[in-house]
């Protein structure tokens, strides 16, 4: 696990969702802009399916980022 001291720039946020299983597009955007804005940006984009199928994009990634961040908090 990286040590989020580690963590010196965005392109290295992104790397680690990635690695984490979060999509490549909306690990750029989380580490760019943060979560509730890149979940906006998502929301906003009528380039990735219906609202159904962008609801449990969000859930499962909101998912991961929790397992992250209570790893982090550990």
């Amino acid at each position: 696990m990286t040590d989020v001291k580690q963590l010196q720039s965005p392109r290295d946020v992104e790397q680690l969702l990635r690695k984490a299983g979060v999509p490549g597009g909306f690990a750029k955007l989380v580490a760019l802009h943060g979560f509730d804005a890149a979940t906006e940006r998502l929301k906003a984009d009528p380039g990735h399916g219906d609202d159904e199928a962008k609801s449990a994009q969000l859930r499962a990634l909101q998912e991961k980022l929790n397992i992250l961040k209570e790893a982090f908090n550990a």
